[in-house]
């Protein structure tokens, strides 16, 4: 879908190489024009990526600093106490 190689800002550490390939993909095969991840693992940052435009004209490029909405998910351990 995209014509043109979309460069990937940022860090991945070593273990989320699929999570970077997820992200560029997302430019690759699905026509994103700008974006942005973080992914904090066990209270480290593993992730912080970001690429593409900040508008549909792609004349503004996406700055780190361009959070647009945000998602959080957690995902508590099985075997915490108290937990069936």
């Amino acid at each position: 879908m995209g014509d043109e190689l979309t460069e990937i800002h940022g860090t991945c550490a070593p273990g989320f190489e699929p999570v970077r390939q997820a992200f560029a993909a997302n430019f690759a095969e699905r026509g994103e024009i700008g974006a942005s991840v973080a992914v904090v693992a066990r209270g480290e940052p593993v992730v912080n990526l970001w690429a593409g435009w900040a508008n549909p004209a792609k004349t503004q490029a996406w700055r780190v600093v361009d959070h647009q909405g945000g998602y959080l998910v957690v995902r508590a351990p099985a075997d915490r106490p108290g937990r069936a």
